[in-house]
């Protein structure tokens, strides 16, 4: 009998099934957590990547490297890569709600303090007062 709803999916589907379909739904990206609950050993990680299949983006962040390189797509994988309470912050933010007369190639992610993040083409604000009422989500 199969307890885990993730190892029974991969069983139906295959792991890189689910797998690109876990990324299909977060801009092409996905975690080493996320890999790891799906049931992959850092030797089947380290396989997909020399494969070409999947990308290293960050220490803890991997893309699939078929879906195409978007502003999206690297403002996620900053978020991701920046901790579990990371959020798109300022520009970023007003941009993915689509505030009229922002436009920014420019990734500002808000962290925790003390990530001490560096994210490639952006920045990273740390705060020690952010709420959990602070964030909000988008489609």
């Amino acid at each position: 009998t199969v307890r885990n709803t993730a190892t029974a999916t991969i069983l139906t589907m295959g792991s890189d099934a689910v797998i690109f379909e876990r990324c299909r739904l977060q801009h092409g990206l996905i975690t080493l957590d996320q890999l790891h609950e799906l049931g992959l050993s850092p030797d089947a990680v380290s396989s997909r990547v020399a494969r070409g299949w999947l990308e290293r983006v960050d220490n803890k962040v991997f893309a699939a490297t078929s879906v195409p390189l978007t502003w999206r797509r690297t403002l996620l994988g900053a978020v991701l890569a920046s901790g579990l309470d990371a959020l798109a912050a300022r520009r970023s933010a007003a941009q993915l709600w689509g505030a009229s007369g922002v436009a920014t190639n420019r990734v500002e992610v808000v962290a925790q303090r003390g990530t001490r993040r560096c994210i490639k083409g952006g920045r990273v604000i740390e705060s020690t007062d952010r709420l959990p009422s602070d964030a909000t989500s988008f489609v």
